[in-house]
């Protein structure tokens, strides 16, 4: 996606990068809104993390395009060392939870590929990632994707009204950095985001705002305000 013009920055970085791919997925247990394992979440502007029936059924996964946000930035990746990220998300107003929904990211090690259905429709498409399957004839190792459990960032989604929460991912995105500068190629599959199960909260779901709700999007254009996940590094 590209922004038609460039927005005033929300917070303080070096860069900031709000481009990239994005997809929710879900268990075979968790078809709620009425979306199954097997099917792509399409072009929705809006998903949900956290639980329903499972702990931890209901995911995000979110690549930005960092080469893209520093190349326009005309900053060089080869001598960046970042000292602090921060992965920025909007919350819808509704629906609530009982309690805070407690939230964990890790690392991908296999890229992922964002559905290419209509808003709000969520069909079977083999091109696309799903709860079983990274992309065309390759299964995730594990259903629900395949990250590396260290190094984390954890975070705090309310539960509930509208907010913007900040989650601080300095050690994934350096972990990203560093083993560029070792081998001289920059492979980032992105995060995943889900229920951290060390909190025992009796909490359900949020819904919050994906790369589609971004200015000049279909379904809804040109929102007065900034909603689309963004990723500031210092």
């Amino acid at each position: 996606m590209t922004w038609p013009t460039a927005p005033e920055r929300a917070g303080p970085a070096t860069i900031v990068v709000r481009e990239g791919i994005d997809t929710f997925i879900r268990s075979w247990n968790d078809q709620l809104p009425q979306h199954k394992l097997n099917d792509d979440s399409g072009a929705d502007e809006t998903g949900p993390i956290g639980s329903f029936y499972s702990l931890t059924g209901l995911r995000y996964l979110v690549m930005f395009d960092i080469p893209k946000a520093f190349a326009e930035a005309g900053i060089p990746m080869e001598t960046f060392k970042p000292s602090r990220a921060t992965l920025v998300m909007r919350i819808l107003s509704t629906p609530d939870s009982p309690q805070d929904v407690p939230l964990v990211a890790f690392l991908l090690t296999r890229p992922f590929v964002e559905g290419k259905g209509t808003w709000r429709r969520h069909v079977k498409w083999e091109a696309a990632t799903n709860w079983n399957q990274a992309y065309p004839l390759v299964p995730w190792t594990k259903p629900g994707g395949d990250f590396a459990t260290a190094p984390c960032a954890t975070g705090i989604m309310p539960s509930r009204g509208a907010h913007e929460i900040y989650i601080d991912v300095t050690t994934l995105i350096a972990a990203r950095f560093e083993d560029f500068h070792l081998t001289g190629k920059w492979f980032d599959p992105g995060m995943i985001i889900m229920r951290d199960t060390t909190f025992p909260n009796r909490c359900r779901y949020r819904m919050i705002f994906s790369f589609q709700s971004a200015p000049d999007r279909k379904p809804q254009r040109a929102p007065s305000e900034i909603r689309s996940p963004e990723l500031y590094i210092e």
